[in-house]
């Protein structure tokens, strides 16, 4: 479905991984294959959005009163607690 000259995607166009790299790396097709703990990217804004506490889980309403959320992802623990 296209509005409003934008298409409409169910699933993210893209994905950033981070996580601690594998000390014995295999070249693979996949990026995130020699990830030990992939984190997808909401997680990492979440993370960040916690450390400078902002309250994530809510949401705010669009210009035309829609409901979004700030954030979608879930805090990487371990990073907050270094």
């Amino acid at each position: 479905p296209v509005t409003h000259g934008y298409e409409s995607h169910s699933q993210p166009i893209a994905r950033i991984y981070c996580g601690e790299t594998n000390p014995n790396p295999v070249r693979d097709s996949a990026p995130k294959a020699s990830l030990k703990a992939p984190h997808p990217i909401e997680d990492v804004h979440a993370t960040v959005f916690s450390a400078m506490g902002i309250e994530f889980e809510n949401e705010l309403d669009t210009p035309i009163g829609r409901p979004m959320k700030i954030c979608e992802g879930k805090p990487v623990r371990a990073l907050l607690d270094l």
